[in-house]
């Protein structure tokens, strides 16, 4: 086959389904001296307004610095280039580019640079959602975790009392435990998949699930104080989960002996006598990670606020008349 004649050549860049640049290397600030018709499409800039323009005008407020330092070195190193960067079209909004940039040798010296555009926002937004998601599973399978603790704490106890005493009540707390843990996974599976935890609020004896879910935390000495008769709308595991990590956060963390459940029109509270929080780290306690105790996941709070927040709720720290910590549910 002989060379395609020059009328086929340029009839094939000004139809080709990919955005395509051509670049003066020889002249400074390397200026456009070619856009196809799928570049003019793709961007919305008009041919006049390109034409002696470096293709950095198409970069913006959120184009990634150490991508335009990627390319820059490929081309002072007269080398191919390929990156997807954050460009912008001429009414400001933005797309993803996948841009390829080659030099074109002649005689010796890089003469022109030959741009290729495409617009793979579409991939790139995919890709994200993919890693947000990912990220929401490691989440979850933290949560998993650190709520099937309390439970399989209790069970393990209450086994190891039954072997001593042969004690049938015992086996009773352990299976209790045992059921907990059952439908804390199909719970923590159901926020996985996105389906809605409070689908299935229901009117709940605040003072029986605060004794339910004390049952199911290893507290040691520790005892529970119930200074309520209210009810309120919730979906009753996701609130024994509130309440577990609250009772475990006074016992674990603040060596409370004593824990209170109270209310009042519109809220109620977890107050305990331990050491409290310190000053300096209240604004941090309910984020995902944070810890003051070492060893500890720093996950207990951040699933108390997690799960107030999905019920509709505001969960704030105060300090306890005792001194310790105190933590009061808006409803």
């Amino acid at each position: 086959m002989g060379d395609l004649p020059p009328w086929l050549q340029r009839a094939s860049m000004d139809q080709a389904p990919v955005g395509i640049t051509i670049a003066d290397a020889r002249r400074e600030d390397n200026p456009i001296i070619y856009v196809n018709d799928r570049f003019v499409d793709l961007t919305g800039y008009p041919r006049e307004e390109v034409f002696g323009e470096n293709c950095r005008f198409l970069q913006g407020p959120e184009t990634d610095e150490a991508t335009v330092d990627r390319i820059r070195e490929a081309l002072d190193a007269e080398e191919p280039v390929s990156v997807v960067i954050r460009n912008y079209r001429k009414d400001g909004t933005p797309f993803w580019n996948q841009l390829d940039i080659s030099p074109v040798w002649t005689d010796g010296e890089v003469t022109h640079y030959f741009g290729f555009q495409k617009d793979v926002t579409e991939r790139v937004e995919l890709r994200r959602e993919l890693e947000r998601r990912n990220e929401r599973l490691d989440e979850f399978v933290e949560d998993v975790s650190h709520d099937l603790r309390n439970p399989l704490n209790v069970a393990q106890g209450r086994l190891a009392l039954a072997r001593e005493a042969d004690d049938g009540t015992e086996l009773a707390q352990v299976e209790e435990a045992i059921d907990r843990m059952v439908e804390l996974v199909d719970d923590l599976l159901a926020l996985s998949r996105d389906q809605s935890s409070m689908a299935d609020c229901e009117s709940v004896d605040l003072a029986t699930a605060a004794e339910d879910a004390w049952a199911l935390v290893a507290t040691g000495d520790a005892s529970l104080d119930v200074a309520t008769d209210e009810s309120v709308a919730a979906n009753r595991s996701r609130l024994l989960t509130l309440l577990e990590n609250l009772f475990r956060n006074a016992v674990e963390h603040g060596g409370a002996t004593t824990v209170r459940v109270e209310s009042g029109e519109g809220w109620f509270a977890v107050a305990d006598d331990g050491t409290g929080v310190p000053p300096g780290e209240r604004d941090r306690i309910f984020e995902r990670g944070h810890t003051t105790k070492p060893g500890g996941t720093g996950y207990g709070l951040a699933i108390v606020s997690e799960v107030a927040a999905a019920h509709g709720w505001t969960v704030e720290y105060v300090e306890s008349d005792s001194g310790g910590a105190r933590f009061v549910v808006a409803l």
